[in-house]
């Protein structure tokens, strides 16, 4: 099999296996927000924020520095290894002996002996990620998705099992913890790398060097995406965190769904394109992109207080109110998140590094504005000042490349035109109760019926033109893709 054939099939594993975890992990995420309470879910919602904050550290670039090599270096492998197990040692120290102490302090009295349990997930993750890269490498993608799926859903029956028994918040804490345990088990039991204690300081040196960027670049992107998060933790309290997770998390599984794969294959398709051509290249994946991510986010936004109500329960009602402020972001957002993939596959990283300081400066200056004000002005303010920022990005871009604001823009105005007045259409009958037949899944469903014609006749009598173009590209790029697998 050729390495172009494995990298599709790997590519599709990869794709599949994200869509597979994201609706698994949603699944869980909602059944146990409907049997914990608010203040419970909360607090494991700020743990898990601590933990996904230390995860980035444990895995400092070894994955991607493993996969590219030419040629599999054990020794160089085993020096990993351990510098992956003493880097996560070390993280889940800091989070039960430094951050646990400090939270249960200053947050919330719970927080500290969660984080005290789950600071072992770092360790337990620690200790096979060199296997995961060796099974990446090898192109065995189906066994590792295999193996995430098998430790994720296994991970979600234990805390929902518990959960029902009333085990509270130990439900996730155990549920986690086998989740990682297991992962690990699997992963080692389906490689044959063994590690010896074998440490080469060039190695160190090598991983330092690599691993460094990254890992400053993951930390700006974290802090840029989670500003909101930790001004509501740590002003607004546990109750008001907890609204603004859930809210945050359907869209997360959209988004991930639907521009995650995109942006991936970003990097090495413009690394290929010459730079007189990158531009007309960008506002085609704008073009196709916003014809697919707009109507599904504002589609949801429109639809927030049944489907919240249908999935989430009642008490989680102001996380309806939270997505329908919040996905209007999705307009500018669409605008700004191909640029630092643009930007990298130029090799302009301190660019890409640039365009990360610029949003989260914005973000935080917005969410310490607001923050005393309620959720729902930390909400408005984060989305505007996505917004007032866009401009500033395209100027550190246009240095490199010739991608102009105007006919990003325009790129993406008819698919925003269309999903606005979809958006309008479907809140409104929502909030009038205009489609009422006593089944609320009925009603949702006609809602999103109703909501995708309205989208579709917008686009084809105002924007035929557009609307016809685009699916051309999209066909276009699904021709390119078959060819490929031949």
């Amino acid at each position: 099999m050729s390495y172009a054939k494995k990298t599709m099939i790997g590519t599709l594993w990869n794709t599949m296996s994200n869509m597979g975890n994201q609706l698994i992990s949603l699944l869980v995420y909602v059944l146990l927000a409907r049997l914990l309470s608010v203040e419970e879910f909360g607090l494991i919602a700020f743990s898990f924020l601590i933990l996904e904050l230390g995860n980035l550290f444990v895995g400092f670039g070894i994955n991607q520095n493993l996969i590219q090599k030419s040629e599999w270096d054990d020794k160089f492998a085993k020096t990993c290894f351990w510098f992956l197990l003493g880097i996560s040692t070390l993280i889940g120290a800091t989070i039960a002996l430094i951050i646990a102490p400090i939270s249960s302090y200053f947050y919330e009295a719970g927080s500290g002996t969660v984080l005290l349990f789950l600071a072992l997930v770092p360790v337990l993750n620690g200790v096979s990620f060199v296997n995961s890269a060796k099974l990446e490498r090898e192109f065995k993608n189906k066994k590792l998705s295999a193996i995430t799926l098998t430790s994720v859903t296994i991970g979600g029956i234990v805390s929902i099992t518990l959960a029902l028994n009333d085990f509270g918040v130990w439900s996730v804490i155990w549920g986690r913890l086998i989740q990682s345990a297991l992962n690990s088990v699997l992963l080692i039991a389906a490689t044959n790398f063994r590690p010896a204690l074998t440490i080469n300081k060039m190695h160190i040196s090598e991983l330092v060097n690599f691993g460094l960027p990254l890992m400053w670049i993951a930390l700006m992107r974290f802090f840029a995406e989670k500003t909101m998060n930790f001004a509501v933790a740590l002003v607004l309290g546990n109750a008001a965190f907890a609204f603004v997770s859930v809210a945050q998390r359907g869209q997360t599984t959209l988004t991930s769904l639907t521009i995650g794969p995109l942006n991936k294959m970003l990097v090495p398709s413009f690394s290929r394109i010459s730079d007189d051509k990158v531009a007309e290249s960008y506002y085609r994946v704008l073009r196709a992109s916003s014809l697919i991510v707009l109507p599904v986010i504002l589609g949801f936004a429109a639809i927030a207080e049944l489907a919240v109500q249908l999935t989430f329960g009642d008490k989680w009602l102001i996380s309806a109110e939270l997505i329908s402020i919040l996905s209007f972001v999705i307009i500018a957002s669409i605008l700004g998140w191909f640029l630092p993939a643009i930007m990298i596959s130029r090799a302009r990283t301190h660019a890409a590094f640039q365009l990360a300081v610029i949003t989260l400066i914005g973000n935080v200056s917005a969410a310490i504005a607001a923050a005393f004000f309620g959720i729902y002005a930390i909400a408005t303010a984060v989305t505007l000042v996505t917004f007032i920022t866009l401009p500033m990005r395209y100027r550190i871009i246009q240095k490199f490349v010739s991608i102009s604001f105007k006919k990003s823009f325009e790129s993406v105005l008819p698919s925003t035109v269309a999903a606005l007045t979809m958006f309008i259409l479907i809140y409104t009958s929502l909030q009038h109760k205009v489609i009422e037949t006593g089944l609320p899944i009925l009603d949702l469903t006609l809602y999103v019926a109703v909501g995708g014609i309205c989208y579709l006749a917008v686009l084809v009598l105002l924007f035929r033109g557009y609307f016809f173009s685009s699916l051309s590209e999209l066909k276009a790029l699904k021709r390119k893709k078959k060819k490929e697998k031949i």
